[in-house]
């Protein structure tokens, strides 16, 4: 056996490895499948001869193609996370090499074990990106994009919206002197502390668009944000949220 034939069947025993396969140099090169259970399914023989080597190089080609054919839709799938985190992906016969930002590569073979590694390395990955989002995100930063999304309306209210001050949107339009006692008497006053639950439609409030950002946070979002604010930017927290610190 020539270098150049050794270095070409050592070649093709990694690739039947990928395949789930044995190549076997022995005093001849003996091909091995599985089956399902683990047990020897087949074991083809093949010569050291050129034409023979070809031949079995042709048959490990042509399974790759089949394994190809039905996994590489199944890992097409994953391509909007991938994309999702700036990263490439190279697909070829045996398998997907997934390129970072830092051109750092990982090789995924097709097939039930493959796809697994891969959609948990990008579970991890979108993981630590979203984590590296939200804190990059200073608590100061976010109590301070709060008030500033409430237009200044979480000042509090003196049982109707004609008290309630700084306000730049429609709860700002406050009733005329001649017509607030009428106003008043038809309808519920505003909750004491903010102006959200007037009914009264001179005076209707643009939704807290404050809360609503908050309300779309889960509950461990909310308590990291929180937990890490002094009481004092803790209040002016509440304060733009128009809800109290032992409601939140």
């Amino acid at each position: 056996m020539n270098n150049q034939t050794f270095l070409k069947l050592r070649e093709l025993v990694e690739v039947a490895g990928i395949l789930d396969l044995s190549l076997l140099l022995e005093d001849r090169i003996n091909l091995i499948a599985y089956d399902a259970k683990g047990k020897i399914k087949s074991s083809n023989l093949y010569d050291y001869e050129d034409d023979s080597i070809t031949s079995l190089e042709t048959h490990l080609n042509e399974l790759a193609a089949e394994r190809r054919q039905k996994w590489e839709p199944e890992f097409m799938r994953l391509m909007s996370s991938i994309a999702a985190l700036n990263w490439d992906a190279k697909f070829d016969d045996l398998g997907v090499t997934l390129y970072d930002e830092d051109g750092a590569s990982a090789m995924f073979t097709y097939g039930e074990f493959g796809l697994y590694e891969i959609t948990e390395l990008l579970t991890d990955a979108l993981l630590e990106q979203h984590t590296a989002n939200l804190e990059e995100t200073t608590p100061h930063a976010v109590v301070s994009g709060i008030v500033h999304l409430t237009g200044g309306c979480a000042k509090h209210c003196d049982g109707n919206c004609n008290n309630c001050e700084g306000c730049n949107n429609d709860c700002g339009n406050k009733a005329t002197p001649a017509n607030t006692e009428t106003q008043t008497a038809e309808t519920d006053k505003c909750s004491k502390g903010n102006c959200d639950n007037c009914d009264n439609d001179h005076c209707k409030k643009n939704p807290n668009v404050a809360l609503l950002i908050w309300n779309k946070l889960d509950q461990d979002q909310q308590n990291l944000i929180s937990c890490s604010l002094s009481h004092e930017d803790q209040e002016i927290l509440f304060a733009a949220l128009g809800m109290t610190e032992k409601n939140s």
